[in-house]
């Protein structure tokens, strides 16, 4: 949950929740994780459609990230720190009309160094 209230511009309260699940799959090192989350907004002019309307569910979003491990394919140890790549692709919807949002379809990859 991410909550975030704007004082200075308008005046307005922005809520996110989701929920997220990891699917490991350990035998080839690959972890699917699979997200989906709601966004509503109170007196949020930001997002205020053509008819003035600036409080309700504004969006939703559906996500899949995709995490293969590096270090058993080129066998390196976990003392030099967990190397993946990763990969993900994200949709984004309205839920109201009477809202400003847009329907988006975005992803890219990437690597991932933890130690």
């Amino acid at each position: 949950v991410f909550a975030a209230y704007d004082i200075d511009k308008y005046d307005g309260l922005y809520l996110e929740g989701g929920i997220k699940h990891d699917f490991v799959l350990e035998d080839i090192g690959l972890t699917l994780t699979a997200e989906a989350s709601t966004v509503y907004v109170v007196h949020y002019a930001f997002v205020a459609g053509p008819e003035g309307h600036d409080t309700g569910f504004q969006r939703y979003q559906l996500g899949l990230m995709g995490k293969y491990g590096l270090n058993k394919l080129l066998n390196i140890p976990k003392r030099y720190g967990d190397w993946s790549i990763n990969g993900y692709i994200y949709y984004t919807d309205r839920i109201s009309t009477r809202l400003h949002t847009d329907n988006t379809l975005w992803g890219g990859a990437g690597f991932e160094f933890h130690y």
